[in-house]
């Protein structure tokens, strides 16, 4: 540790589940991302910290008939829930829906979390 920096050194081994992650040189993201393992596929899944899927998440009675969907598209939060429920994880999601971005995905799990 440099002299006359602040803090404490971080430990080098791996904490709780929901460990905050060391994001590398080059690549900050605007969100704090955590890890978790899933138990079902043995992943280890990164998400956002914190969402609030009422701004991500919409229900209009013109877009789908009042179903949930992603704010701007017309993807039914189902369909996300559906292919996580499946099995697949956010980075299958976001293949298969290029147009999300990871915080959204995470909104669907909120939502569902939620209601």
């Amino acid at each position: 540790m440099k002299e006359g920096s602040r803090g404490s050194k971080r430990s080098e081994t791996p904490g709780p589940a929901t460990a905050r992650a060391r994001i590398p040189a080059g690549c900050q993201k605007a969100a704090i991302h955590y890890f978790t393992h899933c138990p079902a596929t043995g992943r280890t899944v990164r998400f956002p910290q914190s969402v609030n899927w009422r701004d991500k998440i919409v229900s209009d009675p013109q877009v789908l008939r009042g179903r949930p969907c992603i704010k701007g598209t017309r993807i039914p939060v189902a369909l996300v829930l559906g292919y996580l429920a499946a099995g697949r994880g956010t980075e299958d999601v976001l293949k298969e829906f290029p147009d999300l971005t990871a915080e959204e995905v995470a909104a669907c799990r909120e939502y569902r979390r939620d209601s």
